[in-house]
């Protein structure tokens, strides 16, 4: 009798011992696959992605600024993304008043083209203008009067500022316009 009870008390012991172990050994599985599967990327590789982010943020500024179409082949020219479909709702900001390098002022009117899928009065609600603002008095105090009357230069600064802008918003602000443009 002695013999039954010793055999009865094995048994059990058996069964969860093999549950132990195979609990164990699905936990170590698990934690290699984590290990080896999901691993983080190389540093070689989160560098390579973000020069390739870095890349599609500059031909967005680009074409949003005409700044890119300029320089395309003819070959690029046909495959190259309309900037129309890439535009959003536009944000315009209040006109600020600039003083001139030479004693004269400013009055200008900013207003900001944002992507596709912007909220105008989000935007608003989180200040989204005032950057941009701050670039524009920067990028327009240092000129005079005579400089801001030529066309050209006036075209080729907001073209910039336009660029400096879509980069500084990293592409949620694409491009500048002036809706004011008053000198004194």
């Amino acid at each position: 009798m002695a013999n039954k009870k010793k055999g009865a008390e094995d048994a059990p012991k058996k069964g969860k011992s093999k549950l132990i172990v195979i609990g164990v050994l699905v936990a170590v599985g698990a934690f290699g696959a984590k290990t080896f599967l999901m691993k983080p990327p190389s540093p070689a590789a989160a560098a390579a992605a973000k020069i390739a982010e870095q890349q599609k943020l500059v031909e967005l500024c680009d074409r949003q600024n005409g700044i890119a179409a300029n320089t395309k082949s003819a070959a690029e020219a046909t495959t190259a993304v309309d900037p129309a479909t890439e535009r959003g709702p536009v944000l315009e900001m209040d006109p600020l008043t600039v003083n001139l390098s030479d004693g004269h002022y400013l009055k200008v009117g900013v207003a900001l083209q944002l992507k596709l899928g912007a909220v105008v009065a989000t935007a608003k609600d989180d200040g989204t203008g005032a950057k941009a603002l701050d670039m524009a008095i920067a990028a327009l105090s240092p000129k005079t009067m005579a400089q801001l009357t030529q066309p050209n230069v006036r075209e080729s600064i907001k073209q910039k500022l336009g660029y400096d802008t879509c980069m500084a918003y990293k592409g949620e602000a694409l491009t500048i316009y002036f809706t004011t443009f008053v000198m004194q």
